[in-house]
């Protein structure tokens, strides 16, 4: 694809400057472009409302409970999962794990109980 090149001058305000300075930059054509975005982009980012101490707070606790809910619901999956006294309590993936195999080996023991 032919790139279309600009030049732009720099910090020149007239002419003679430019014939003083001779200080030019070459831009690619998209190169304008993709800096306006950027700079929309950081505008963008700047006008974002900053998260006041009571939001952060109410959304912490919302966080509390809902990571005390999930270990709620491990621990009675646990109670369900058959395991050995002797070890340790399984973690939370080994849980999962323990508990998709267990419900296999149901379902084949109700499977080949019914053929």
């Amino acid at each position: 694809m032919l790139r279309w090149f600009v030049m732009q001058v720099v910090n020149c305000q007239s002419v003679s400057e430019v014939e003083s300075d001779n200080t030019y930059r070459w831009y690619d054509a998209g190169t304008q472009q993709r800096q306006q975005q950027q700079l929309q982009q950081q505008d963008e980012r700047r006008r974002r409302r900053a998260v006041t101490r009571s939001q952060r707070l109410v959304a912490n606790s919302r966080e509390r409970r809902r990571v005390s809910l999930l270990n709620a619901a491990f621990d009675a999956l646990r109670c369900h999962v058959p395991v050995f006294a002797y070890e340790r309590r399984p973690s939370r993936r080994d849980t999962l794990r323990l508990a998709a195999r267990y419900i296999a080996i149901m379902t084949q023991l109700l499977t080949s109980r019914t053929a």
